[in-house]
């Protein structure tokens, strides 16, 4: 196992170059979205805290920290009419293993169909975008975690769709309340629906979490995505009671069409069932709300 995730690493490191794009020239640019309403309210940094059942996600690794079985449920009321549906689930084996699975589906219609001249038809058209992703994550060590997503993507639009084949590659290093991560992300086949093939949107992503008080983590990602520039992100949140969940974040070097960087959210949990919000304001393209149910059993 250890020589074939070197090997996974290897391989993925020597081709950034080889994959390199500019901005928007990847497909399946869904995979990019933050899911997860406690993730986003705090702005997305979530790789260095992954300890629930999003960390899916974000860093697969962190699924050995979920003790629990934990399914979670989040409806995402995105920009221009555009809609998503999630549901993960974690099933810890024992301490040292950990399985799981996320299903997510986005979609929108009322698109306006332009010709190549850039001229309306009167047509409209819609899409969609689906991913299914198989998860594992293992402890190597009492403090080193390694996790591996594999997978299906379906991209859809109008009458033409495709389906491309994908990995990411997690890991966790826990240093009492410091935790550290580093994923690969998307790592994988190309999309095409038309005349040319478009490769994934493949994204390097380092993160920290720290509780620096009872009741309080903070963290921090970086994100290095191949058709854009490096954003920082960074977040919170604070636990009143053990009930209530206030949280925050930032997004620096955010493109100037998608907000000014801000998100918030807050969460209730009682009897192992926590009810997550977020806001997340973009500028001119309006505002999201995420809304997500999570339960242990």
């Amino acid at each position: 196992m250890k020589k074939i995730y070197l090997f996974l690493i290897i391989v993925i490191v020597c081709s950034v170059s080889l994959f390199a794009k500019g901005a928007g020239t990847t497909a399946a640019s869904f995979l990019k979205i933050d899911t997860g309403a406690r993730p986003v309210g705090m702005g997305g940094a979530f790789c260095g805290i992954a300890d629930d059942v999003n960390t899916i996600q974000y860093n697969p690794a962190g699924l050995v920290q979920i003790k629990l079985k934990e399914i979670g449920l989040t409806h995402i009321e995105w920009i221009e009419k555009t809609r998503s549906e999630l549901i993960g689930y974690a099933h810890p084996i024992n301490e040292s293993l950990t399985l799981g699975l996320m299903l997510n589906y986005l979609y929108t219609d009322g698109l306006i169909e332009r010709d190549i001249f850039g001229n309306e038809s009167g047509k409209t058209f819609s899409g969609n975008d689906g991913v299914a992703t198989f998860a594992v994550a293992v402890k190597l060590l009492d403090n080193i975690s390694t996790g591996l997503n594999l997978k299906i993507i379906r991209e859809t639009v109008k009458t033409k769709n495709d389906i491309a084949y994908a990995a990411d590659i997690g890991f966790l290093y826990t240093m009492s309340k410091l935790q550290l991560g580093a994923v690969v992300q998307n790592f994988g086949t190309k999309i095409k629906l038309y005349e040319n093939s478009f490769s994934l949107p493949l994204n390097y992503k380092f993160g920290m979490g720290y509780e620096f008080i009872k009741n309080a983590k903070a963290g921090v990602d970086v994100n290095i995505p191949i058709d854009n520039k490096t954003d920082i992100r960074i977040g919170g949140e604070y636990w009143i009671a053990n009930i209530i969940a206030l949280r925050t974040g930032y997004k620096f070097n955010h493109d100037k069409n998608t907000g000014i960087g801000i998100s918030v959210g807050a969460g209730f949990e009682l009897n192992n069932y926590r009810i997550d919000y977020s806001f997340l304001p973009y500028g001119d393209l309006n505002y999201t709300h995420m809304f997500s149910l999570n339960i242990k059993f």
